[in-house]
């Protein structure tokens, strides 16, 4: 994602000699584009640890990227997060009227963490094919079934007994545990439908959550 690759293809003059050199070292200038990016893999994306399974937070591990505040917004070379954009497949994945991602305040998000193959987060010079945005760019792919099917199961809890006491009954002289639970779960699949031609790939996500509210009212009566 978000790559310029050529490609050289020579033709071989038959019964000349040849030397083929091979190295691995990459450059260390990219001539082919300006911007200031970092590609978050599939790799990445599915060892590093997450909370919550909204994968556009892997945005945070790019430089000059911090919380903007509270809100869950990122912000990008200390610009508010309401000027950021994001993409998926090429679409618009921007909710215009907070100015934010799709899903961000919800769960589970628009998009399962499952889906997502890779992205990259673009800082600053970034392409004018992404635009409409001041901030940062995120650009993701999602995945697409193969000719061996692959699947993966989920589960997370996070469970009352688990939990820190509430630090407002706590001052109240409340040392009892709310009930306060949290899980989420679900799965993906994908494989072939006609073997290199036409294939499938699914993804579920699931959420519950118990989550109470503390109330403390003193009066005369």
């Amino acid at each position: 994602v978000g790559q310029t690759l050529a490609i050289n293809l020579p033709l071989a003059v038959v019964g000349a000699q040849q030397l083929v050199e091979v190295t691995g070292e990459a450059p260390l200038v990219d001539t082919e584009k300006t911007d200031v990016s970092q590609v978050v893999s599939q790799t990445s994306k599915d060892n590093l640890p997450m909370a919550g399974r909204n994968w556009a937070q892997f945005q945070f591990l790019t430089p000059n990227v911090t919380n903007d505040g509270g809100s869950g917004l990122a912000s990008y070379r200390g610009i508010s997060g309401l000027y950021n954009s994001s993409n998926v497949d090429g679409t618009n994945n921007n909710q215009a009227f907070f100015s934010e991602q799709k899903g961000r305040t919800t769960l589970p998000y628009v998009y399962s963490l499952d889906s997502i193959q890779e992205y990259q987060v673009a800082s600053s010079n970034y392409s004018a094919e992404l635009g409409q945005a001041a901030g940062g760019v995120i650009n993701a792919v999602t995945k697409a079934g193969s000719n061996t099917t692959h699947g993966d199961l989920f589960y997370y809890l996070r469970y009352p007994t688990l939990n820190a006491l509430d630090s407002l009954q706590k001052s109240k002289g409340i040392y009892t545990q709310p009930i306060h639970q949290q899980q989420q779960f679900g799965g993906s699949v994908g494989g072939p439908i006609v073997k290199n031609r036409l294939f499938y790939f699914l993804t579920y996500d699931g959420s519950r959550k118990v989550n109470p509210i503390s109330y403390t009212s003193s009066g005369t009566y």
